[in-house]
């Protein structure tokens, strides 16, 4: 098997690549779209997802502060459509870190977002999802995988010299080390071209 197809196919026939195709575009869009409500709040009111001790702590208003999740949020699904190995990290870790708050903001009385927080959850499972199919199919999957294949090739061109270098030699010599031996033909051959110079 070569390492392309170690790497995986590139078609939607494939089951694997149909699904790393499908985590990778809806973990570049939602994230998108997610980060730019924070800024317009079309969807919900996304303030009232933030624990207030860290609205306390951190400088400038909740509104703000969830401004800035919203920045993070783009960039992180625009990392996904460039590098979904690298973005599918950063998606799952900021998955991790909306999950502690969302349960730390239930369990303290501001709210309940168990359901969010189950949900979100999910969405972090995906995400750990892209990042393992991006080892079979990602960019960098391959990327690896042609170089792999680059240097196999120049080894299996370079054999067919190399055996027929030793065919030659191996004729010459019999196929044994320091030993000479001549079929009848041969003999024939160079017994008429010494009676020949005779």
């Amino acid at each position: 098997m070569s390492a392309s197809a170690a790497a995986g196919t590139r078609s939607l026939r494939d089951p694997g690549f149909a699904g790393f195709t499908l985590l990778r575009v809806g973990f570049t869009v939602a994230p998108i779209l997610f980060g730019l409500d924070k800024f317009f709040h079309v969807m919900i009111d996304w303030d009232k997802y933030l624990w207030s001790e860290v609205a306390d702590v951190l400088p400038g208003s909740a509104t703000q502060i969830m401004m800035a999740v919203g920045v993070v949020e783009i960039l992180a699904g625009l990392t996904v459509a460039v590098a979904p190995l690298i973005g599918g990290l950063l998606v799952a870790g900021w998955l991790g870190v909306i999950i502690g708050d969302l349960v730390i903001v239930s369990a303290v009385g501001e709210g309940r977002y168990w359901d969010i927080a189950l949900r979100d959850f999910g969405l972090m499972l995906g995400a750990l999802t892209l990042v393992i199919l991006s080892l079979r199919y990602g960019p960098i999957a391959r990327r690896r995988a042609g170089q792999q294949d680059e240097t196999a090739g120049r080894d299996r061109s370079g054999q067919p010299e190399a055996a027929t270098t030793a065919s030659t030699r191996d004729w010459g010599n019999g196929g044994q080390d320091g030993e000479h031996r001549q079929t009848p033909e041969f003999e024939s051959v160079h017994q008429a071209l010494h009676s020949r110079h005779s």
